[in-house]
């Protein structure tokens, strides 16, 4: 599966461009399985190395052992500070086992001329060795504020292998494309996150890195980030 997903990328990213909106279109502050904390509250900063500024703050809550609720506002100031949009996601998520989930986010953007967008997952991880695991994922995105307004529907796949070193420390490295069905020259992006995540009581600090990769125009669209995440 995995060998077919990789070959899949590289042949559709020939038409590729980073940093799809929709990889920010979830309530959490990127792909997990499972909220371990009954509640948590999320902070960061990301910057593409230039004028822009974007701080995406979020909830989220464990109602039981099958349901998860949240939600995410995310704040961007593209020409520092001077105009700041931004993007509210509202989603939940339905544990079908201890390592896989269906979710669904509604997302709005709050002042552009795009709306907003409907946006269902499928995600599962599996532990190949004691301190190895990759997960999966396949979201479907409805709704001008994702498909844009020649496209239809959106896919997006991905997965993250991740080593874990003992119960404290993370080193992950997330790979994802996506495109528009409908406008699939001109919206079909591909990006690679490495990540370092280092638990220290209730707090979780991740560092990453979003590059766009294999076309020349999207070297220069790099992003890096770091997330605060509390237990509450």
């Amino acid at each position: 599966m995995v060998k077919k997903l990789l070959f899949l990328i590289a042949f559709l990213s020939l038409y590729s461009h980073a940093l799809d909106r929709m990889w920010d279109a979830r309530f959490t502050l990127g792909p997990e399985i499972r909220t371990y904390d009954k509640m948590g509250f999320g902070i960061g900063l990301r910057t593409g190395f230039h004028s822009d500024v974007n701080f995406p703050v979020n909830f989220q809550a464990r109602l039981n052992n099958e349901i998860e609720i949240g939600g995410k506002l995310f704040v961007e100031a593209p020409d520092a500070l001077e105009h700041v949009v931004g993007n509210i996601d509202l989603g939940a998520k339905y544990n079908l086992s201890y390592n896989s989930y269906i979710g669904i986010d509604t997302y709005l953007a709050l002042n552009r001329n795009y709306g907003g967008g409907l946006i269902f997952t499928y995600s599962q991880q599996t532990h190949v060795a004691r301190r190895f695991s990759n997960l999966y994922e396949i979201r479907v995105g409805f709704l001008d504020g994702i498909t844009g307004s020649d496209g239809y529907m959106k896919l997006q796949v991905g997965f993250m292998p991740t080593l874990h070193i003992g119960k404290t420390f993370l080193a992950m490295v997330e790979m994802n494309s996506s495109g528009s069905i409908g406008n699939i020259q001109d919206d079909f992006m591909i990006d690679l996150l490495p990540k370092l995540e280092l638990r220290i009581a209730n707090v979780r600090l991740r560092l990453e890195v979003d590059i766009g990769i294999l076309l020349e125009k999207n070297n220069s669209q790099k992003q890096i980030a770091l997330y605060t995440l509390i237990a509450l």
